[in-house]
């Protein structure tokens, strides 16, 4: 009871001093001619004699401090213009002139809902600050403010609240119509109105309110199956929906530019152009924006960004986005934190779930201290989880930033902060540095090339710098300025493109991306030194077709270069040289985006959106070499490239976060070698192939160590589908132990050299005598003495044989598939932590000391098994595991690790040992290579050069003599099962179809291997040796020279087909045209039909 009365009061108050302050002087105007302008309530003055400025403003004695108002200047007459909002004596006035102003109300700290009795806000006044009903209205109402969003009216043509309704959501300074229609009235929230018209209307309707017409709200009524082609978001004022419903919004008229799918509650403020309704559970089915924060822009630029994302300036997309965003769609799940400056620095915003647009109104504009942050104004921004904690809003400065402007726009740059990439043109002319502060200004992006010192003033950068060449910042106190660059950066010179856009450019300077890209370009003796030559390129790194424009040509005229230019030096003319830059291009996001350009001795320690994790191929000059990481500061997985890549491995393309540029591979340190050879430099390899046996081969005339470049056009850039037997990432569909964590695509062509031949074959003397061709074969049985029958058989019997041998022949295609690498299931499922069954042997010899190991990122699922990427010791490693495994799964798991654990070879993929706590998360941990499979990396790098391929196959041949030597067979050489490392060369991998004791009486008839690389003998399921295991080197050979898989040209046949023709008929895989002859002969000699026929390892 007593806080009705106490409510009664205030209002009764309110109202009072509403009535008692028109009239009361509130303020003085002074301008500059000393003239006054008394200020009181309702101070209304739509034209200013002679427009004048004001220098002061004089707040006078308030009798209530529960009325706010505020003085309000307009540019233009008649209450348009620019606005500036005085309430204080000490608030600043504008400099520029004044057209109009008024007083009126300005209470931030209650709703209020105000009826005066004339036009324009005048004659009596009445104030309403919570809901109020009137059902008779005594006095007319010629005009109504509404000074918050909180509350609207409600009027009726009759009394009691009858006759025809409307809503007035908004102020009308002169409505006529008002004096004679109001009866009667309801002051509301605005959500009870809603909730008023909510209960009226059909539980199915979707309710659309808009503010189109003047100040009258007006409520639409959809069902699911219709829509609105054409909404004009700015009159939108709220959309309630109901239960089971939703509603497919977009951006644009005529359902253009998808927004979000809106489903049931209540919706203000909703930025739509078009809609339909359709049902809930339909929502999904719709082009709607719902994994990432999309950013529209004009001429239909799209940029989704995910959560985790971080764009530090807006300025980089300046390129692509010239205007800025038009929109913002925020969908379920995430969050957007905008920032008023660069470096997530200044105030800042947080975007829940919604649409936004540019020139969005935001918060109280009667409020002269608010300055609204909208998606137009933020320079920069962080993506975050909707469920993660906005973090804490950045300290305070300690010292006030250095600033510059770009047109109407001003950039701060606060001390203590860095600023990697500014576009070019980010500051006009000037740079403004306040006491005790330095700015440390670089001439490319990534803090790279020569740096400028500023100290404190006001810098002009046209005589001090190129500003179109202020390309990064560090911002320190000058006790904390480094010294003056070594390389002072270059004197500014010009030149201008086509004939009115002027692009700046500086003497001397090497660019190996202009930004943005030029069509053509003229040239004129303007500021062009005498020795000066200017080469330009038609494509990026100093590659495509030049032109060279020396001093002597311009002096005749301008030059005008039509042809496009995206590289350039302009260079004395005796200092002309192609610098050794490595590129690196982002992923297509459907508009440029400026690539990264590094020299040899250079780092970037931290790449940024949207660079990071986005770079997808490379660009490598000779004789340089990139390093990429997959953390910031060089930590994490790391791989070096040696050559033009026209797609990174699938994992690089989203974890490249740091880069280092050197003669040698930056990963040497991070990632030593496990043989016992010594990771060789990064030089071109030895071009002698030493090679001995009954061959006769010598080196190879047809190897070209200089093989051209393919020249890299990102826009254009196709990547080759992988073959059908692939997995998601690119690797073997087997997995068993030896698949390498290879990162499955990785395309570095640079394979390590390894000890020759020679060196091995004399360790290998001193060793076992017993070689495959000192085996007495007349002990093994025969190949299939029913193969070649004699020709006394009746002819009769001769189609009665045909076709057994072809029955025969299909039940054994039929059986070798389905019990390929089938790993035997004669033990029951295996309960968790069932150990008694098992033999461990001494697995635990090889057992690391730790835990099992994280498994960071999976690279292949296969039947027998799965690799990820982990790490051990701080070094990347491959990890094999078991999915929910049988007994005997577990089983044949040790054994494969105790067999690779017996394995030491620089030719031999090599065990680091394994990890677990019981029989179920058993994991073989494995070296890391990081260059992929052979069948990925030949498909992926069409300028495979022979001198690499001789040493990859030289590789292979030593790891096969290695088992070999040890009375092993391997049983699955193919070109999956060898894999590839920027440093440690090619190895041999994935043993688990490897077997022991094949000398002597013993000898395997199980088919284990791939069809394809597997030898007659294995497929007709007879006895063999490990001259399989050279027959499958053969196959690998003839990959080699054509780059496609065996038998690519029998595409028209069945696999039945086929494998028939090679039992019977001696098909083998073909060879292409540049293949040199003595590998040629080689690989035929491998593949004979007859085991006894083949060279041994050590002969190949």
């Amino acid at each position: 009871m007593w806080q009705h009365l106490c409510l009664a009061i205030v209002l009764l108050l309110a109202t009072g001093v509403a009535l008692a302050i028109e009239g009361q002087p509130w303020g003085t105007l002074l301008s500059a001619n000393s003239s006054s302008v008394p200020l009181v309530f309702n101070t209304a003055i739509a034209d200013l004699p002679g427009r004048p400025t004001f220098h002061s403003f004089e707040r006078l004695p308030w009798p209530s401090d529960g009325i706010q108002l505020v003085l309000v200047l307009y540019t233009e007459v008649n209450w348009y213009g620019n606005r500036t909002y005085i309430q204080n004596t000490n608030d600043v006035l504008p400099a520029t002139r004044v057209g109009s102003l008024a007083v009126e109300l300005a209470n931030n700290s209650v709703a209020a809902v105000t009826l005066f009795s004339n036009a324009s806000f005048r004659g009596t006044m009445r104030q309403y600050l919570e809901s109020k009903s009137v059902a008779l209205v005594t006095e007319p109402i010629a005009s109504v403010w509404v000074l918050q969003h909180d509350l609207a009216l409600v009027v009726y043509t009759k009394p009691s609240f009858t006759g025809d309704r409307a809503f007035v959501f908004a102020s009308t300074r002169n409505y006529a119509p008002l004096t004679a229609t109001i009866q009667s009235f309801h002051v509301l929230p605005r959500r009870m109105i809603y909730g008023l018209v909510r209960d009226e209307s059909h539980p199915g309707d979707v309710l659309v309110w808009s503010g189109s017409l003047g100040p009258y709200a007006t409520v639409g009524r959809y069902r699911v199956g219709q829509d609105e082609s054409n909404v004009h978001y700015s009159g939108f004022l709220a959309m309630d929906i109901p239960f089971s419903v939703a509603v497919v919004a977009y951006l644009d008229s005529n359902f253009t530019r998808p927004s979000l799918a809106y489903t049931a509650s209540l919706y203000e403020n909703v930025k739509i152009g078009s809609f339909r309704v359709v049902r809930q559970a339909d929502a999904t089915s719709w082009d709607v924006v719902n994994s990432g924060v999309r950013f529209y822009a004009r001429f239909d630029m799209v940029l989704d960004v995910s959560a985790g994302e971080t764009l530090e300036s807006t300025g980089i997309l300046t390129n692509a986005f010239t205007h800025g965003f038009d929109f913002m769609v925020v969908p379920h799940g995430v969050q957007v934190v905008g920032y008023a400056d660069m470096g997530l620095q200044g105030s800042r915003r947080v975007f829940a779930t919604g649409a936004y647009v540019a020139n969005e109104f935001v918060g109280d504009e009667w409020n002269p201290a608010y300055t609204p942050l909208t998606i137009g104004s933020m320079q920069s921004f962080q993506v975050l989880p909707a469920s993660e904690s906005v973090p804490a809003p950045p300290p305070p400065p300690r010292h006030p930033p250095a600033s510059c402007t770009i047109g109407l726009k001003r950039m701060s740059f606060y001390v203590g902060s860095t600023y990697p990439f500014l576009a070019r043109g980010t500051c006009d002319n000037y740079l403004d540095i306040p006491d005790g502060v330095a700015v440390v200004a670089f001439d490319r992006p990534w803090f790279l090339g020569p740096y400028h010192v500023f100290t404190p003033g006001r810098i002009d950068l046209t005589l001090e710098i190129s500003f179109s060449t202020l390309r990064s910042l560090q911002v320190v106190v000058v006790a904390d300025a480094p010294p003056p660059s070594p390389q002072p950066p270059p004197h500014q010179t010009y030149m201008y493109q086509s004939l009115s856009t002027w692009y700046f450019a500086a003497f001397p300077t090497v660019q190996p991306a202009i930004v943005p890209p030029l069509d053509e370009i003229t040239l004129s003796k303007t500021n062009f030194p005498a020795d000066a030559m200017c080469v330009v390129y038609a494509e990026y790194n100093f590659r495509g077709t030049r032109r060279v424009v020396t001093y002597q040509n311009v002096l005749v005229g301008e030059v005008r270069v039509r042809q496009p230019v995206l590289s350039m030096q302009f260079v004395p003319r005796d200092a002309l040289d192609t610098p050794p830059f490595a590129g690196c291009f982002v992923r297509d996001f459907g508009f440029y985006v400026e690539p990264i350009f590094i020299r040899a001795g250079e780092a970037i320690a931290a790449l940024l959106y949207p660079w990071h994790h986005n770079i997808v191929n490379v660009t490598i000059p000779p004789e340089v070499v990139l390093t990429t990481f997959s953390h910031a500061n060089f930590g994490g997985m790391c791989a070096s490239w040696t050559r033009d890549t026209t797609i990174l491995p699938e994992f690089w393309q989203g974890n490249v976060a740091s880069l280092k540029v050197g003669a040698k591979s930056g990963c040497v340190a991070a990632i030593p070698s496990t043989s016992s050879t010594t990771a060789p430099q990064r030089t071109p390899p030895t071009t002698t192939t030493v090679v001995e046996g009954d061959h006769g081969l010598t080196d190879d005339p047809g190897t070209d160590d200089n093989d051209p470049m393919p020249a890299l056009t990102p826009s254009t850039t196709t990547r080759r589908s992988p073959p059908p037997t692939e997995s998601p990432m690119g690797l073997p569909t087997s997995t068993s132990l030896f698949i390498e964590m290879s990162l499955a695509r990785s395309v570095v062509t640079t394979i390590a050299p390894r000890p020759t031949l020679t060196k091995q074959r004399e360790k290998a003397t001193a060793g076992p005598t017993n070689s495959p061709n000192d085996d007495d074969n007349s002990s093994r049985p025969s190949i299939n003495p029913g193969d070649q029958p004699p020709t006394s058989i009746p002819s009769r019997w001769r189609s009665w044989w045909t076709m057994t041998i072809l029955v025969l022949a299909g039940a054994v295609i039929l059986v070798a598939i389905a019990t390929h690498r089938r790993v035997p299931r004669d033990f029951p499922a295996m309960p968790s932590h069932t150990f008694d069954a098992l033999d461990w042997g001494d697995l635990d010899m090889l057992r690391l000391a730790t835990a099992p190991l994280p498994l960071v990122h999976r690279l292949a699922t296969g039947a027998s098994g799965t690799i990820y990427i982990g790490s051990f010791l701080g070094q990347p490693v491959a990890i094999k595991v078991l999915e929910a495994p049988t007994l005997g799964q577990v089983q044949a798991f040790i054994q494969e690790i105790q067999l690779a654990g017996t394995l030491a070879s620089p030719f031999l993929v090599a065990l680091e040992g394994a990890a677990w706590t019981d029989a179920t998360d058993l994991q073989a941990v494995m070296e890391y290579m990081d260059l992929g499979d052979l069948r990925t990396y030949y498909m992926a790098t069409p300028s495979f050069p022979w001198r690499e391929k001789l040493q990859c196959a030289h590789a292979v041949a030593e790891g096969l003599f290695y088992l070999h030597s040890r009375q092993m067979i391997h049983r699955d050489v193919k070109s999956r099962n060898i894999l590839l490392d920027s440093i440690q060369g090619t190895k041999v991998g994935d043993f688990g179809a490897s077997k022991d004791g094949v000398y002597g009486q013993v000898t395997m008839t199980a088919a284990v291997g791939t069809y394809r690389w597997m030898a007659p003998e294995m497929l007709l399921f007879q006895g063999y040796t490990n001259a399989v295991d050279i027959y499958s080197l053969g196959v690998v050979l003839s990959e080699l020279a054509t780059h496609q898989l065996p038998y690519a040209e029998q595409r028209d046949k069945s696999d039945e087909a086929i494998l028939r023709r090679v039992i019977h008929e001696e098909l083998r895989p073909s060879f292409d045209d540049k293949c040199p002859a003595w590998f040629h002969t080689l690989a035929m000699a491998c593949m004979a039909q007859r085991p006894d026929a083949r060279p041994s390892a050590s002969q190949v």
